[in-house]
């Protein structure tokens, strides 16, 4: 992928954190930052510049937990970059579902409704996915913020 067709098109990435190098600059548009080793994300209020730091424990053959971070983003020529990227192979499938499914959309969709009376365009979400594998069987919403695209540096 080349830097360029992120002006050309609407993006959909769903994967690893760890290749979300390329997309580096967009990411900066968001108040999360990351780590790859140990596995930490970091994020900054904007309200308050406060700054909280999530962290998972790398693979194992048990229980794991992984964080994902889900993220709806204005590109640079007036179309959108939708990210769900997670450390684990847990839990970008899980949000996805998360995000398709009318029931939890719905719920995601209240919150934003009751805390800026609106579903905002652009957005920011960190979750917890907690299982073992490929099966989740616990979900926790722990960030959501809006993105104001004229806020945003260079779009």
């Amino acid at each position: 992928m080349s830097p360029q067709i992120l002006d050309e098109y609407n993006i959909i990435f769903i994967g690893s954190i760890k290749t979300l190098y390329i997309l580096k600059y967009t990411l900066s548009k968001s108040n999360f930052d990351f780590e790859i080793s140990p596995h930490i994300v970091r994020y900054t209020r904007p309200e308050s510049n406060i700054t909280e730091e999530f962290n998972t424990n790398l693979h194992s053959a048990g229980p794991n937990e992984d964080l994902i971070l889900a993220l709806k983003l204005p590109g640079p020529a007036n179309n959108s970059i939708f990210i769900i990227a997670s450390y684990h192979s847990l839990g970008a499938p899980e949000i996805a579902n998360y995000l398709t499914n009318p029931g939890t959309v719905f719920e995601l969709e209240n919150k934003f409704t009751e805390k800026y009376g609106n579903v905002p365009q652009y957005f920011e979400l960190l979750f917890r996915v907690t299982g073992i594998d490929k099966t989740a069987y616990n979900t926790e919403l722990l960030i959501y913020n809006k993105i104001s695209k004229e806020n945003v540096s260079g779009s």
